[in-house]
Parts: structure tokens; C-alpha cells; sequence
């Protein structure tokens, strides 16, 4: 897990190759313009996922494992806490499900805010919740890049 200014995004470019590729779109394209909803950047490759949703209590949240993806979670508005914890300590509440690369737990683990401007990246395997409210509830919106590995 890496918190960081979407500014510096260039700095973990070694993490991976198609990392280099969401730089480049970032820095090529006003993402606070994007439309609510999916957009394939390379087919198969690398999404986005641009949501803007009411945070809630850690309680409510629900976390969430990848097995393919890397998520670099940009907020460009509102602001959010996002979970990240070891999946170990967390109750598994489904089977992995293969063709969404996901599988879901519940649980509470520390939580990191994320504000406008700024990106959470998560590896595969790391457990986290997103949308959690840090000093009361409030509409983030993010733009979600999802990297295959």
C-alpha cells in the first residue's frame, strides 16, 4: 500500500510496466473531467472506474482481495479513509470469484484518509475497504485505475 500525491504517481513507475501507461494518461487527459462510470484505457489491460459515492462508517465497510489487479485509487473530490489490512485477519464472506478477480471479507483494520489530489495504490493481495468516512460522512469522488499484473 502506497499513499501519495497523484503528482508523484511517476515515482512508483518501476512497480509495474502498465504503471508507466496511467502516468501517461494522467498526465495527457483532465481526469476530474471524466464521466461517472468505466473507461478501457487498454482492453484487458488497464480500466478506470470513475464513482462518486457517500462515505460510511468502517463498520458498514466492506473489504475486498485482487488476485490480477493493481488499484491505484485516485480522489479528486471529498476525500475518503480507505482500509488496507492483511486478509488473514479479516472473515472471508465469499469464494474468489475468478471472472471479477475479486473476493469479499468483513472485519476492522486500521484506515488511512485520502484526500483530493492524492492516490492510495494497492497490490494484489492486499485486503482494503474503500469509501470510509473520516469525521463524518461525505461524497468522494475517485477515479479508480485498474492495472493488470
Amino acid at each position: 500500500m502506497i499513499i501519495d500525491k497523484i503528482d508523484h504517481l511517476s515515482l512508483y513507475a518501476s512497480i509495474h510496466p502498465n504503471i508507466d501507461t496511467v502516468i501517461e494518461f494522467i498526465k495527457n487527459n483532465d481526469i476530474n473531467a471524466l464521466s461517472v462510470g468505466k473507461h478501457i484505457i487498454i482492453e484487458d489491460e488497464i480500466y478506470i472506474v470513475v464513482s462518486e459515492n457517500l462515505t460510511m462508517p468502517i463498520e458498514q465497510g466492506i473489504w475486498e482481495v485482487h488476485k490480477y489487479y493493481i488499484d491505484i485509487q485516485c480522489i479528486v473530490d471529498g476525500g475518503e479513509g480507505i482500509g488496507c489490512a492483511n486478509p488473514a485477519k479479516l472473515v472471508q464472506t465469499s469464494c474468489y470469484d475468478n471472472s471479477k478477480d475479486i473476493q469479499f471479507f468483513v472485519g476492522l483494520g486500521p484506515v488511512n484518509y485520502v484526500a483530493p489530489g492524492e492516490f492510495m495504490l494497492l497490490m494484489p493481495g492486499e485486503a482494503h475497504a474503500s469509501k470510509i468516512a473520516v469525521n463524518g460522512a461525505n461524497v468522494s469522488r475517485k477515479v479508480l485505475f485498474k492495472v493488470k499484473v
